[in-house]
């Protein structure tokens, strides 16, 4: 029996009282119970409906936050390579970093410097100017 459903208690259920009960009065009583006992089961069926309802809805939300895993793993990722691509870009090369400095190799391979550009962005420069430089 649910607790919403029953009788508070008091002193007057302690006494016992001896009813006499007719046989048209236990009609009553069964047809009572059962019908207690019908919406009973109408709630537990609402009950179990609603309990696979949110059983579907949790697995639905499970596979959602699976997929933006799966999103965020990969946006990530693709983040840190656009960072590498654009720090190359912006990162002098080896060779550029050689003209802007204007070294070049002497007759027996050896490091000999022309010239030195000083400027602060002389870094930034691309190889076309550099080398219109020299």
């Amino acid at each position: 029996m649910c607790y919403g459903q029953q009788r508070p208690f008091s002193r007057d259920n302690l006494t016992p009282t001896r009813v006499v009960r007719l046989p048209n009065d236990n009609a009553v009583v069964v047809a009572d119970l059962r019908g207690r006992l019908a919406e009973t089961e109408a709630r537990l069926a609402r009950a179990r409906a609603r309990e696979a309802e949110l059983s579907r809805r949790l697995n639905e939300m499970k596979r959602f936050v699976s997929v933006m895993e799966i999103l965020e793993t990969y946006l990530k990722r693709r983040f840190r390579e656009q960072q590498e691509y654009v720090s190359g870009l912006f990162s002098p090369s080896p060779l550029l970093v050689l003209m802007v400095l204007g070294l070049s190799s002497g007759p027996k391979g050896e490091k000999v410097g022309r010239h030195l550009l000083t400027s602060p962005q002389a870094y930034l420069l691309p190889v076309e100017l550099v080398m219109a430089v020299d």
